[in-house]
């Protein structure tokens, strides 16, 4: 049966567990959920997900959601002993876990409530208050990134699959990464030196751009 990750093009958790599986170089069959018509509602979705977000993990019928729940997994199951993704000092995973709750405590929801404003309330404008939090989640990150090359140290950890992939999907939202320039240099230095970056974050993230500006081009309903 093997692995199985149930998905939606453009999510950044989605693209975030997707640089995660190039990453370990794993072999994962994917499946389609259309949140548009609502196919993460339905019983057999709910069944695995009662939270009904994306990505779902399937491994062989252990069921796990949430991206920085997936990731850690997959690094502790299917990673080398001892994985710098996801390293055994306990002090550098505490501070991943920092980092990846910062994502879920602020810069996904950020993203999160833009997002369902334009996509699903088909609204052209973005709130003043969600442009000033990813200001702010901008601006926590450029102090982060004080005193390490990636956010939790000098090396590529999930928590950087994570954080990369919310910011370069905040910026579709509120453009002004290059006003941070250790994030602007973060970026790039992810889009470089994490695998297949391009097929992993970049591609679905353009795909996410487009429909974004698409929605913002139209009269409201």
């Amino acid at each position: 049966m093997g692995l199985t990750l149930y998905y939606v093009e453009g999510s950044p958790p989605v693209r975030a567990t997707q640089l995660c599986i190039r990453a370990l170089g794993l072999n994962v069959q994917y499946e389609f959920v259309n949140l548009f018509k609502k196919e993460n509602l339905q019983p057999a979705f709910l069944e695995k997900n009662p939270m009904h977000s994306v990505p779902v993990l399937d491994d062989n019928g252990f069921i796990i959601w949430d991206s920085h729940a997936i990731n850690e997994y997959l690094v502790t199951v299917y990673g080398k002993e001892n994985d710098s993704l996801f390293p055994k000092d306990p002090k550098l995973r505490a501070i991943i876990h920092q980092m990846t709750h910062f994502d879920t405590g602020l810069a996904f929801p950020t993203f999160a409530g833009m997002s369902f404003r334009v996509l699903f309330a088909k609204k052209k404008d973005i709130l003043e208050e969600s442009i000033r939090r990813t200001r702010d989640v901008y601006a926590l990150v450029e102090k982060f990134l004080e005193k390490t090359k990636y956010i939790a140290c000098d090396h590529i950890t999930i928590a950087d699959f994570s954080i990369v992939t919310t910011l370069t999907t905040l910026e579709v939202f509120v453009p002004e990464i290059s006003n941070y320039s250790r994030v602007a240099a973060y970026i790039e230095r992810c889009r470089t030196t994490m695998k297949d970056y391009q097929e992993a974050n970049q591609d679905s993230l353009d795909m996410f751009k487009a429909a974004v500006q698409e929605r913002l081009n139209r009269s409201s309903l």
